[in-house]
C-alpha cells in the first residue's frame, strides 16, 4: 500500500467518522482511531463527537460556556481528555474573542451549582433528585413492610429472651462459641436483627 493510497484511506475514515457523529450513530465495537487534522492536532472519535456537540450548542456569547459544558456532561458525565483546549479554541473561533483556558473553565463551571446556589461537583451535576428519593423510599418500604410482621415479632421476643438469659449468666459459666458456617445461618433472621 503506497503513501497516496494510505492517505486516501485515512481521509475516507475521517469522513465516515464525521458523518456518523453528525448523524448521531455510534458503533461501540469501533476502536478509537487517531487521525491527523489539517492543523496538525491529533483527534479521535471522542473529540470528533465533542466537535459535533459544540456545533449544536446555540446560545449567546455570555451563556455559551455553561450550555456547552452542560451538553458535554449530559453526554459523557465528564470532560473528555483534551476537551478543555478544544472547547476553548472553538469558543474563541466562534465568537472572535481571546480568552484563557482557565478563565473559560471558571465561566463554564458556574453551571455546576445546586438549587441552593452552592458549588457542586461534576459527578453530582446530572444526579436526579427523584432517582435518589425513590431509592430511599424503596429501602423504607422494605424495612417497614407488613409482610413479615409476625416473623419480626417472633424474632424480637426470642432476642429479648436470649438477652435476659445471657444477662443472668456469669462470664465463667459460658462456653466458647463454635464457628458457624455461612450455609447454616438464617440470613432473613440476621437482616431482621439489623
Amino acid at each position: 500500500m503506497g503513501k497516496k493510497e494510505k492517505h486516501e484511506t485515512e481521509n475516507k475514515k475521517i469522513e465516515k467518522t464525521t458523518t456518523a457523529v453528525s448523524i448521531g450513530e455510534y458503533n461501540s465495537q469501533e476502536t478509537e482511531e487517531i487521525q491527523e487534522e489539517p492543523s496538525g492536532i491529533k483527534t479521535n472519535n471522542t473529540l470528533a463527537s465533542l466537535d459535533a456537540i459544540l456545533r449544536e450548542v446555540q446560545s449567546s456569547q455570555r451563556n455559551w460556556p455553561q450550555q456547552a459544558l452542560s451538553a458535554i456532561l449530559s453526554r459523557w458525565k465528564q470532560m473528555p481528555r483534551g476537551g478543555w483546549p478544544k472547547v476553548t479554541r472553538y469558543y474563541c473561533d466562534k465568537f472572535q474573542t481571546e480568552i484563557s483556558e482557565t478563565l473559560f473553565k471558571k465561566t463554564a463551571k458556574e453551571i455546576l451549582r445546586n438549587q441552593a446556589g452552592n458549588p457542586t461537583e461534576v459527578r453530582n451535576f446530572n444526579l436526579k433528585d427523584g432517582r435518589k428519593r425513590l431509592k430511599v423510599l424503596d429501602d423504607t418500604f422494605k424495612t417497614c413492610s407488613l409482610k413479615d410482621i409476625a416473623f419480626k415479632g417472633r424474632v424480637k421476643d426470642n432476642f429479648t429472651n436470649v438477652w435476659k438469659e445471657l444477662a443472668t449468666k456469669k462470664i465463667e459459666d459460658v462456653h466458647p462459641t463454635r464457628k458457624i458456617s455461612s450455609l447454616k445461618t438464617d440470613l432473613k433472621l440476621i437482616n431482621t436483627l439489623n
